[in-house]
């Protein structure tokens, strides 16, 4: 029998479940998206500081906290614009990276 997850977990189940492979799979680069938007901040702390203090070098889109939470960069989490400027040069890095 096959499941679908997203009727079987909740937002915020798979939420931590993400962070769960990101923090297995130590990518060199992730771009979380809302990847958190359905969890209260001390858990959103809690994970953000966990990537942190790995080698991953990640970027965080979502939309103002309040409070904010004390481990974003506020200079790049508020980017809108320049946002695919930065996205354009981690793919360019990653691409550098595998030939």
């Amino acid at each position: 029998m096959e499941l679908d997850w997203a009727n079987v977990l909740s937002l915020g189940e798979q939420q931590r479940l993400a962070f769960a492979r990101l923090l297995l799979v130590h990518p060199p680069y992730a771009i979380l998206d809302e990847a958190t938007s359905a969890l209260d901040l001390e858990n959103e702390e809690q994970l953000y500081q966990q990537v942190q203090a790995t080698s991953t070098v990640f970027i965080s889109v979502g939309r103002d906290r309040t409070p904010p939470i004390k481990c974003h960069n506020h200079a790049v989490t508020k980017v809108r614009e320049p946002l695919l400027s930065i996205l354009n040069y981690l793919l360019t890095k990653i691409c550098e990276s595998k030939s």
